[in-house]
């Protein structure tokens, strides 16, 4: 998981999402604190938005879940397509 994290991490920085950030590690660390949300706990964004603030809160905002969401799916295709090849 930490590979997508980072994977994601690296999307949404050269989409301009991160450019004011300058701890990446704890960034990174947030985005797959996200992703266990996710998979593990089955929770969706809005839940997460409203009940998790304190894991994200100092790093995230609620467009940048979203934007983690829609990578994530984007992600496991990729890996699908990979997968047949």
């Amino acid at each position: 998981m930490s590979l997508e994290a980072n994977w994601i991490f690296q999307r949404m920085k050269t989409q301009g999402s991160f450019e004011n950030y300058y701890d990446e590690q704890h960034c990174k660390d947030r985005i797959k604190k996200i992703l266990e949300f996710i998979h593990k706990d089955h929770l969706e964004i809005m839940y997460i938005y409203y009940y998790r603030k304190n894991v994200y809160s100092d790093y995230l905002s609620i467009e940048h879940l979203w934007k983690i969401e829609e990578l994530d799916q984007e992600w496991h295709s990729f890996r699908e397509k990979q997968k047949k090849y």
